[in-house]
């Protein structure tokens, strides 16, 4: 009988770490949250070079607005239905209720934005 208890709490391991493994890579490869507000991300383009490269992989909490300040590199929903999608930029300037982003490798500015439309900070890249 103790053998039997042993060889089911190994099967509960190994399924609990196969369940962990299976989300971190779901993770990585589609995007998707992960566990504890943290997203990882990856970036398509060279709009935050240098300090953050095209094809690499960053790492983003959930984004408490407080917390979102100037020089911040910020995840913000840009755009409305089919049009939606995430962007990844440096805050210029906030006044708390709107942000200015820009994308470092960038000329301009991207338009003011609503302050709630931030949904990440980047924390590690």
């Amino acid at each position: 009988m103790e053998a039997l208890r042993e060889a089911f709490g190994r099967c509960l391991k190994v399924l609990a770490i196969t369940i962990m493994i299976c989300a971190l890579c779901g993770s990585l490869y589609y995007g998707r949250p992960n566990l504890f507000g943290y997203r990882v991300f990856f970036t398509l383009s060279s709009s935050m070079e240098p300090a953050i490269g095209a094809y690499r992989f960053v790492i983003g909490r959930v984004a408490d607005l407080d917390d979102i300040g100037e020089g911040d590199i910020a995840v913000y929903v840009k755009g409305e239905g089919l049009y939606k999608r995430l962007i990844i930029h440096r805050v210029i300037k906030t006044d708390g209720e709107t942000v200015v982003l820009k994308g470092d490798n960038n000329k301009e500015s991207d338009p003011p934005e609503s302050a709630d439309r931030i949904r990440y900070k980047i924390i590690r890249d």
